[in-house]
């Protein structure tokens, strides 16, 4: 009988959830400052195993004290970035929403100075003034099914400015790097023990969707 591998012997002593507090204690770091870590968030494209975010040292011009803003606040506002100013009718054209509900999204961005609103036209704050995150780190971790954790973490490129792989030690991992390599997904081996990086991802300007902006809220509000 052949000897085990070590990624057998690592399955056999660890669970998925095992596998993610393990390489997390390990001191993996993703840049520097202190990581606000959020598990599985509920995320319209699914849940992540973990999220790590980072923040830069920038000041931020938003109120201490504030409800929470919702799916379609942050719609609303990434909408605002990319066309820059506008106005409530062409904003309720171009998200189909309807004139009372914009409002009270509205009322509640700018309450929250997120926006200002002048002369009939409405207007996201400067980014750097309002959005705190710096670096959104999506990890996706499988024991056995690699091909399922790159799927998952290519679609949280959705909202992360970079989306990994964490796998233990297996005889495909050469064929992982490959197939990772395409996506622009990093790959994160843990050996119970040690984190190795053996693929780095690209790196996404953030935010990248209002998903990224949702991350932001939960991970600072």
């Amino acid at each position: 009988m052949e000897p085990k591998s070590s990624s057998e012997q690592f399955l056999k002593g660890y669970s998925e959830d095992e596998l993610i507090k393990a390489t997390l204690k390990s001191g993996l770091s993703f840049g520097p400052g202190i990581p606000v870590v959020l598990r599985e968030p509920k995320m319209p494209t699914g849940f992540p195993d973990v999220v790590i975010v980072y923040t830069g040292n920038r000041v931020m011009f938003l109120p201490k004290d504030r409800k929470p803003l919702s799916r379609n606040h942050f719609q609303v506002l990434f909408h605002l970035q990319h066309v820059g100013k506008s106005t409530p009718e062409k904003i309720s054209e171009q998200l189909l929403l309807p004139d009372r509900q914009l409002t009270s999204l509205l009322s509640d961005l700018q309450e929250a100075n997120l926006i200002f609103i002048r002369n009939k036209f409405v207007a996201a704050r400067p980014l750097e003034k309002i959005f705190k995150a710096r670096r959104i780190v999506a990890i996706e971790a499988k024991l056995t099914n690699w091909r399922k954790a790159i799927q998952q973490a290519v679609a949280n490129l959705w909202f992360a400015s970079q989306s990994y792989v964490l796998l233990p030690p297996m005889r495909t991992l050469k064929k992982v790097a490959q197939e990772a390599k395409k996506f622009g997904i990093g790959v994160i081996v843990f050996d119970g023990e040690q984190t190795k990086m053996i693929v780095k991802p690209k790196r996404q300007r953030i935010p990248i969707s209002y998903g990224s902006w949702l991350i932001n809220e939960w991970a600072f509000l």
